[in-house]
């Protein structure tokens, strides 16, 4: 089963989200990783 953090870390591998902008608010903000 895929959860959220299958998916995140999907995301971050091929963004990483260490690099993004002081400004830029990206990443998980809500929810459960678990989900």
């Amino acid at each position: 089963m895929t959860t959220v953090k299958n998916i995140y870390d999907y995301i971050n591998s091929i963004a990483p989200f260490d690099t993004q902008e002081e400004w830029d608010n990206s990443g998980h903000l809500v929810g459960d990783f678990r989900a």
